[in-house]
């Protein structure tokens, strides 16, 4: 057979699932996806793991669908209610703000600190980085209250 380079990681399961069910063996197949692939192909344990799952009556040769929730702690939306319930409820804790948006307490945390670059001063959510007008201006207020 001709070298066919641009054989995807679907393609051989594909190949893999037909010879399978006319019965070929898994070392087989292997040396056949060698011979025309050349180098760039599955290992023999991922040709051999495909066989045993078509073989267990698995039909799709698409990877499964990975378990675990997906990240929605870090989304647009989550991120301007963090913001504005630490804007509103400064002296808050993480944990208060982490309950009131419905997230963890570690994606709160992250949210503040990294997104929104946060970090809690004397009780309070403070910007971790301040601009010379803020200083300028957090210093006035500081001399005003004297």
């Amino acid at each position: 057979m001709a070298s066919c380079p641009n054989f995807s990681e679907l393609e051989q399961r594909t190949y893999t699932k037909f010879r399978t069910i006319l019965e070929i063996p898994p070392k087989s197949i292997d040396d056949e996806l060698s011979t025309i692939c050349g180098e760039d192909i599955l290992s023999y344990s991922t040709v051999r793991r495909w066989v045993s799952l078509f073989r267990e009556g698995r039909t799709s040769v698409q990877d499964a669908p990975c378990p675990g929730a997906p990240k929605l702690a870090t989304n647009n939306d989550k991120l301007s209610e963090v913001s504005e319930y630490s804007e509103s409820f400064p002296h808050s804790s993480v944990e208060e703000l982490a309950n009131y948006v419905g997230i963890s307490t570690g994606s709160a945390q992250t949210i503040l600190n990294a997104d929104l670059e946060l970090r809690k001063v004397h009780m309070r959510w403070v910007p971790r980085c301040l601009t010379f007008p803020q200083k300028a201006a957090r210093l006035q207020m500081t001399k005003e209250k004297h």
